[in-house]
């Protein structure tokens, strides 16, 4: 966005005299600070800052019930493991005890 405006810029001030490029140079200058004044006073606006503290706590919300399932999903992992474990050991003994006799 920023390249097409500087082309046209070069393009207009290529086309035009010296004082319709010094207006041209001017005119950007002045969108420029324009655009810089709009964008501090976002900024600053209380709703966008209330946006954005909204969106930070519903992230670390988010970051938090993540970590929650990750460890009740690690819990659960681990009692299946144990469970299969006991359940290969008791298959192991039964197997043992059948090959006995």
């Amino acid at each position: 966005m920023r390249l097409i405006l500087v082309a046209s810029l070069c393009l207009a001030a290529a086309a035009c005299s010296r004082g319709d490029e010094t207006r041209v140079r001017e005119d950007a200058h002045a969108a420029g600070q324009d655009l810089a004044s709009a964008a501090q006073n976002v900024k600053n606006d209380p709703t966008v800052q209330r946006a954005g503290a909204d969106a930070r706590d519903a992230a670390h919300d988010a970051a938090n019930s993540v970590k929650k399932g990750a460890a009740d999903a690690e819990i659960k992992s681990g009692e299946a493991l144990i469970e299969a474990g006991d359940k290969a050991k008791a298959q192991a003994r039964a197997d043992s005890g059948q090959s006995g006799n």
